[in-house]
């Protein structure tokens, strides 16, 4: 069980950076390409524009469905000690971060589509 708890970690963390590179893919297609008055270019641009799309709701869900189980393994499968109050209070701070940072993700995700959508 243990071995399924550091896999669901490395999941939880590498659907994590996927999520993250895929938005920055897009802002800088959105942003670079889209718009650009070529056809071609226009056409290439709404098209990867759309598969980042799916990729990044995929890792997106991975990313909270691992997050999820990972909550619930940490109490077998996480610290204990005198360490394990500082690890939690510093685990529970850089999630409240990084929520903030998903939240900004969130609204990027969302920009991307309106311009997919031609909003």
């Amino acid at each position: 069980m243990e071995t399924l708890a550091i896999i669901n970690g490395f999941f939880h963390d590498f659907s994590t950076g996927i999520w993250l590179g895929a938005l920055a893919v897009m802002e800088y297609v959105e942003r670079n390409a889209v718009g650009n008055g070529e056809a071609a270019v226009q056409f290439f641009a709404m098209a990867m524009l759309q598969r980042v799309w799916r990729i990044s709701l995929l890792a997106l869900a991975i990313m909270l469905v691992t997050g999820v189980l990972r909550v619930f393994t940490l109490k077998y499968y996480g610290w204990s000690g005198d360490i394990a109050g500082h690890r939690k209070r510093m685990l529970f701070i850089k999630h409240c971060f990084l929520g903030g940072l998903m939240l900004v993700g969130l609204f990027l995700q969302w920009k991307i589509f309106r311009v997919m959508q031609g909003i």
